[in-house]
Order: C-alpha cells, then sequence, then structure tokens
C-alpha cells in the first residue's frame, strides 16, 4: 500500500476512519494542533522534519472542506490530493485553490461542475462510508415504532430544495408516525434509526451522503430521491431501496408501510452488503485509483511547484469564509502590507472589509468597503457591502443615498467585461448560511464554466440585495416588488414584502406572497401565522382551517421544529386522538358487490384490499345487487379468501356500498352508509 499523508482531520476522526492504515503505518495523519501540527508559521522542511523516524510520504491527501490550509502547504514536493465535499457551499474557494491540487476527488454531480469549470484533474470519489461501528447488526429487541423518519439538516437557506419534501412527509402524520428532528447524533441518533421502517433521505447535491450507509446500518429501509447519480451506483432500486420522484412519493411510503414483509426484505437486501459501504472500503477505491494516476500527478506537481509561489491574498478571503476549522491570522497583517504598496486596489480593500465584518468590526470593515468603491466604483459588490455597514453602524439616510448610488451604477455599467472581474471574484460579506450568501454561490455553480450567465445572475442578486435594503429601510413596498423582479426565488422577500401588505389593509395581496414563504420555509412560523391571519382578515375560514391542518400535521411529525401555536392546537389534539385510533384494528363486514364489473364493485374492492393490508379484519358480505350487468372478475386472494366468512367477534363497523341501499340497521357495531347519487 502507498504511504500518504492525510489532513487536517482529528484524532477522533482519524480513529474512526483510518486505524486501518495508521496502524499499518501507511498513513500519518495531521491537524491545525497536536504532535504533528501544520503550523501557520512553519515550512515543508520544518513540518515534515516531524514526520515519524524514516517515514516519507508519496503524497498529500488535504480536506480541503472547512479547513484552513496553510499557504506553504502548495509547495509540497508531493503529489497533492484535494477531497472537496459540499462544493455547493464552497464553490468560490474550491475555484481558488483547485489549480493548487495535482488532483481533487469529489462526488459524481461535482466532477460535471469542476469540469463545466474547465477544472479537468478531478474524479468520483465516495467520501462517506461509516465507520465499523456501524458493522455490528441493529438490536433485535426494539420495536420500530416509527414509520416515517428524518434526521438531519433544516437549516431554511442551506436547505432550501429539501424542506418543502419534508413537509410533505408530514402530512403523513395524520395516518403513521412521522418523526422529523434536526441536531441528534451519536446514541441517539443511532437508536432513531434503530426504531424506524423507513429513513426519508433527500440529498443537498445529489450526493451520496452518510445518512444513506447508515440507514443501511440500521436494518430501515431507505426512501432516496430518484435523481441521485451517486447513490444508484451503488444500490438497486426496489430491491435495496427505494427511489422516489415527485410523482409517487406518497404511494410508495404507504405501500412499503402497509406490506411489512416487502419492507424488511428489501432492507436486509442492503443491510447484508454494509461491509461495502465503509470508509475503509471506499478509501481503499481511491487508493488504488490514485496510484494508476502517478504519471500525471508527477507532471501537475512540477507544473505547481514551477508555477505560483502558494495560494493569493483573494483566495486566503475566500477560505476564511468557510473555515470553521484552523485560523489565518496573517492574513490581515498582508492584506495590510499589500495595500500599502497598493491603496487603489479596490478587490483588497473589498478583501479586507470582509475579513473586517466577518470579525465583527464594523466601523473598520464600513471604511474599507469605501475605499474600495471609491478606488473602483464599477466594484459593486464593495459598493453594496458598505450600503450594507451603514444599516448597521445606524446611519440609514447614508446607506440609501449609497444604495441608491449602486443602483445607478448598475444601471450604467452594461458592458459585461467592465464589471465581469470585479464581480466575479468578490465575496459578499455574510459569514452565516443568510439568503445572500447562498444565492451569490448558487449563481456560481449553477453556472460553472459559463462567465456571462454568471455575471448576469449575480446582477440581478445586487439588483435584488439593493431593493431589498431600500425596502426594509423604507418600508416602502415597491423596492421589494422590483427586488423579485430581479430574484423571484427569494422566499424571505416575498415574506417581508407580505407583511407590509397586510399592515396596509391589502391581505388579498398579501396572501399569494405568503404562500410562496411558507411553502419554501416550512418551518418558519411567523409565515403561517401571518397567513393565518391574512385569511382570516379576508373571511376565508375554509383557507384557515387547511392551513391549520397542515401545520398541526407538521407540529405533529417536527414538534421540536415547530411551537404548537393557539390557532392550530385544537386540531394538533384532535389529531393525536386519531392516530391513537388509527392504530386500533377493527373487525367490519362490509356489504356490497366485490366480483361484478361495475364501478360499485371497483369502489368496494380497492378499498377493502387496503383495509385488509393495514390489518383489520374484514368480511365481505357480497349480496347480487341485480345491476344490469353479468359480466365478473376474478378477485384477487386478498378479497376471495374473505368471502362471507365468520369474523372472530361482533362488528366493530357494518359498511354498506351497494344499490338499491339496504335501510336495515344492522345488529351490532357502529353503521356506515356510502349512498352513489347520480
Amino acid at each position: 500500500m502507498p504511504r500518504y499523508l492525510f489532513g487536517p482531520v482529528t484524532s477522533s476522526y482519524a480513529n474512526l476512519y483510518l486505524n486501518g492504515p495508521i496502524t499499518a503505518s501507511d498513513c500519518v495523519v495531521f491537524n491545525h494542533d497536536g504532535p504533528l501540527a501544520c503550523r501557520p508559521d512553519d515550512c515543508w522542511e520544518t513540518f515534515s522534519s516531524r514526520f515519524p523516524s524514516g517515514w516519507q510520504p508519496e503524497f498529500l491527501v488535504l480536506m480541503l472542506q472547512y479547513n484552513v490550509i496553510p499557504d506553504w502547504i502548495w509547495q509540497a514536493p508531493i503529489p497533492i490530493i484535494g477531497l472537496a465535499t459540499d462544493w455547493n457551499l464552497q464553490w468560490h474557494y474550491y475555484r481558488h485553490v483547485a489549480d493548487h491540487c495535482d488532483h481533487i476527488l469529489t462526488d459524481k454531480p461535482g466532477v460535471s461542475k469542476f469540469q463545466r469549470a474547465g477544472i479537468q484533474h478531478v474524479s468520483v470519489g465516495n467520501l462517506y462510508g461509516c465507520d465499523p461501528a456501524w458493522l455490528s447488526d441493529p438490536p433485535h429487541h426494539v420495536e420500530r415504532d416509527i414509520d416515517i423518519l428524518f434526521i438531519g439538516n433544516v437549516h431554511p437557506y442551506v436547505q432550501s430544495d429539501r424542506l418543502p419534501w419534508l413537509a410533505r412527509i408530514a402530512q403523513l402524520s395524520d395516518r403513521y408516525r412521522v418523526c422529523i428532528e434536526g441536531g441528534v447524533f451519536g446514541e441517539d441518533y443511532r437508536n432513531r434509526l434503530a426504531r424506524s421502517r423507513i429513513v426519508f433521505n433527500r440529498s443537498i447535491r445529489g450526493e451520496c451522503n452518510m445518512r444513506v450507509v447508515e440507514t443501511i446500518a440500521s436494518g430501515a429501509l431507505l426512501f432516496q430521491e430518484a435523481e441521485n447519480e451517486d447513490v444508484r451506483t451503488i444500490l438497486a432500486d426496489g430491491l435495496e431501496c427505494i427511489f422516489y420522484d415527485d410523482t409517487n412519493l406518497e404511494n410508495l411510503l404507504e405501500y412499503y408501510l402497509s406490506q411489512e414483509t416487502r419492507r424488511s426484505e428489501v432492507a436486509q437486501n442492503a443491510r447484508q452488503r454494509i461491509g461495502d459501504f465503509t470508509f475503509e472500503r471506499f478509501w481503499g477505491e481511491q487508493l488504488a485509483a490514485i496510484q494508476t494516476l502517478a504519471p500525471e500527478l508527477a507532471a501537475r506537481m512540477r507544473m505547481r511547484l514551477n508555477g505560483s509561489q502558494g495560494g493569493n491574498l483573494m483566495g486566503r478571503v475566500w477560505q476564511c469564509q468557510v473555515a470553521a476549522f484552523g485560523t489565518d491570522e496573517a492574513l490581515e497583517a498582508d492584506l495590510l502590507r499589500a495595500l500599502a504598496d497598493d491603496a487603489s486596489n479596490a478587490t483588497l480593500q473589498h478583501g479586507l472589509g470582509c475579513l473586517c465584518r466577518w470579525g465583527r468590526q464594523l466601523d473598520r470593515a464600513a471604511q474599507s468597503f469605501q475605499k474600495a468603491f471609491a478606488c473602483d466604483p464599477r466594484h459593486l459588490v464593495a459598493g453594496a457591502s458598505f450600503a450594507q455597514a451603514l444599516v448597521g453602524l445606524g446611519q440609514q439616510e447614508f446607506a440609501m443615498d449609497q444604495a441608491r448610488r449602486v443602483l445607478r451604477m448598475l444601471s450604467q455599467t452594461e458592458a459585461m467585461n467592465e464589471l465581469s472581474d470585479l464581480v466575479l471574484a468578490a465575496p459578499v460579506p455574510e459569514l452565516e448560511y443568510t439568503p445572500l450568501r447562498q444565492a451569490w454561490e448558487r449563481a456560481a455553480f449553477e453556472n460553472a464554466g459559463n462567465r456571462v450567465e454568471e455575471l448576469q445572475t449575480k446582477r440581478a442578486i445586487i439588483f435584488w440585495w439593493m431593493h431589498s435594503l431600500l425596502g426594509e429601510v423604507t418600508g416602502d413596498e415597491s423596492h421589494f416588488y422590483e427586488a423579485l423582479r430581479a430574484c423571484p426565488r427569494m422566499p424571505t422577500t416575498h415574506g417581508l414584502l407580505a407583511a407590509r401588505l397586510v399592515r396596509r389593509g391589502q391581505s388579498e395581496l398579501a396572501v399569494a406572497h405568503l404562500r410562496i414563504a411558507t411553502t419554501a420555509l416550512p418551518f418558519e412560523t411567523h409565515y403561517a401565522s401571518e397567513l393565518y391571519t391574512a385569511l382570516g382578515n379576508l373571511g376565508d375560514i375554509l383557507g384557515q382551517h387547511r392551513l391549520a391542518v397542515f401545520r398541526s400535521r407538521l407540529h405533529a411529525a417536527a414538534p421540536g421544529l415547530i411551537r404548537l401555536e393557539e390557532w392550530f392546537a385544537d386540531l394538533t389534539s384532535s389529531a393525536s386522538a386519531l392516530r391513537r385510533d388509527s392504530a386500533r384494528k377493527f373487525r367490519i363486514a362490509w356489504h356490497g358487490d366485490q366480483s361484478p364489473l361495475h364501478s360499485l364493485s371497483i369502489v368496494n374492492r380497492e378499498i377493502c384490499r387496503r383495509l385488509i393490508e393495514r390489518g383489520h379484519e374484514v368480511t365481505l358480505a357480497e349480496q347480487n345487487s341485480g345491476l344490469e350487468n353479468s359480466s365478473t372478475c376474478p378477485l384477487s386472494p386478498t378479497l376471495s379468501d374473505r368471502l362471507n366468512v365468520s369474523l372472530t367477534g361482533p362488528a366493530d363497523i357494518h359498511i354498506c356500498h351497494r344499490w338499491p341501499p339496504v335501510m336495515n340497521a344492522p345488529p351490532d357495531g357502529h353503521w356506515v352508509w356510502i349512498q352513489p347519487w347520480e
């Protein structure tokens, strides 16, 4: 096996996923601290001097995601393999560091994005295998009392594509035990999976994420989006997991929840292959592939060492925006040193402003943004960042003037080449995952390799950004209309506009915008509450009731995410009682045709089949109704076995659906009479 460096990673990560290669002395790991730390003031020589005695690596594996990579590492005299997960959240940063890596491993959709962007030294690598602890069998004594489970990230802006799907499965909570949670880890997480019959998964970018293999290991049935290319390469639809789409999700869920034997069979088919889905197995495949690339890696390494002397300052700024591990304490001093030599460099001034903004030094950030915009008024990201900083400093009048200045400049710079480098290379001053930051990243990766489309999208985002700012500061809803004209997919802006429309007594106009906001952000309670109020203002009692039902089911599935509110609390209590009743099994006598070929019989067959599949004890009291149709069809064994059988006790319910109707009440149980009307 090859010898390689791997990091930066924590000791716990190393113990979970790399214990075998470390024990065999094939792998040495490093981190930002500890015995083998990649210190900011190191160089390759000092770093390598701390390797184990007599040990030298053949290549270096860099965990790029969310890590600060010291600039000197790019001078490593061995090939560098970059691991690039979560590219949808770090695309700008990855664009900066891609050429410093001699090869990149990412998921299958990511390979397509990188190649479209002109980054060809990239290949598919599954980086989400499970650790050995998941190989042990799930506990058999645990009852699978959760019908449908989702545990994962429910961030309103990071997971904007996932949330409407979660709201959709939550609507099944009136019939099934649905559990939607976030922030559950460790043993609690494993216990939830072990209690679940079906685990719903929806990846963020079409990757095989960790939930796939953890679900398989737990013995639950995996439901995965049909368009997921990565998962399709390792699991067979209908044999080892279920791939769903927009047209069949509920039907598939109901089928597998009613067919426990089949559900368990598919889940166990996947569980038997859990050894194929460990990180060690996946990583072994990547190591074999890396070895076949040796000539190409050596050639790219020589190009890297003969070219740039490391990263660039703006690449390090982008790195600071995404980094959760490690610090680049020298970056501010390096930016100031560069600006001392070139004070009119708008790009570096803006980078310094972002760094100050992320460090919560709003005064200094505003000064740097102002200088950047003064140096080059075409740097509209700096201009917009200055306007936003002024709002944060409470200088609303100056902020409005600045926002209008940016909008005027935006309308005057029609030539794409006037703005391209300044706009495409500039970060927005957001450290949190806000709608602005997410839209900025999406504009880049959705238009990978198409600079013109990326620029046009980012121009629209700046237009939305400044009009949204003006709308919030002035209260003038016309600015929100302008913002939505540029970026109609922004649910928060729909919500802000709607709130102002409701206050102006224009509830009818507000309802459409609030529906968009509540659909896109179902776990944001205030939009739903405002929609309920607006519907009440319009006298739409039925609309209020439907919304309350929707929210009560969402609360039932996700009580930790949706707080109980008075306007749907009564429905929630009723739904809880209904769910308790739905777990009961009833003795049912069904009166009506089954085998004749007419519409009443078709309805009878379908409803009775479903009742039997759900475990109810059913007898089919078929009587010739006398309808003019002598043709019949053979009944399935499910139904034919129940014709005129005796129940184990008095019927709880008699259901009559026939023509002509029979008016005689049954001797026992409830009487349900379904009367066709033509």
